[in-house]
């Protein structure tokens, strides 16, 4: 099996954000609190959506969707390589859906959380996200054996983006892709 290089680590972990539905937002601290302590569960927010779609909430199969086939399009697959995109967007909505779940067990009992149990959710989190690092490593890998040149290229690119953005704003999502986050 080929050696991941970063750049290829950064694509296969950017394809994990981009299937992923708001781990940041499960992960949020909560604001202060006032006089009395209060703990209020973080909810995930809403951006703007693109000015051509109209203003509404989206739902998780909706949001893993539009990811799938916006990276189908960033990534120019072939007509030969739909067999193996098949894996990839596969993984993409079991990642989406388990780490959606995950994130509203965690938001579901946050409020009620002593500081040991408040860990180990993160930590549940954290183990829910190397479990789809890897399902997405495992599916990402043969397509973007089989790409060529230019399209790794575009991958990289598309990914690299990602990480700069994310490094400099605590991006969600990948820029570009449109897609509201969650008011669910």
């Amino acid at each position: 099996m080929a050696t991941f290089s970063l750049a290829r680590a950064g694509l296969v972990s950017a394809l994990t954000f981009a299937s992923m539905t708001g781990l940041a937002a499960a992960q949020s601290t909560p604001p202060a609190a006032p006089a009395a302590p209060q703990r209020v569960a973080p909810t995930a927010q809403q951006a703007v959506p693109p000015a051509n779609v109209a203003a509404r909430s989206y739902t998780t199969e909706e949001r893993i969707e539009a990811r799938v086939q916006d990276l189908h399009q960033r990534l120019g697959i072939r007509p030969e390589q739909e067999s193996k995109w098949k894996g990839v967007a596969a993984a993409m909505r079991e990642n989406g859906k388990s780490m959606e779940a995950a994130m509203e067990k965690r938001r579901d009992a946050w409020a009620k959380m002593s500081a040991i149990e408040d860990l180990k959710s993160y930590q549940q989190m954290s183990e829910a996200h190397s479990d789809a690092l890897k399902n997405m490593i495992d599916a990402f890998t043969p397509l973007y054996e089989s790409m060529s040149a230019d399209q790794r290229r575009a991958a990289d690119e598309v990914f690299h983006r990602y990480n700069q953005a994310a490094a400099a704003s605590g991006a969600e999502r990948p820029p570009g892709t449109g897609i509201p986050k969650a008011t669910n």
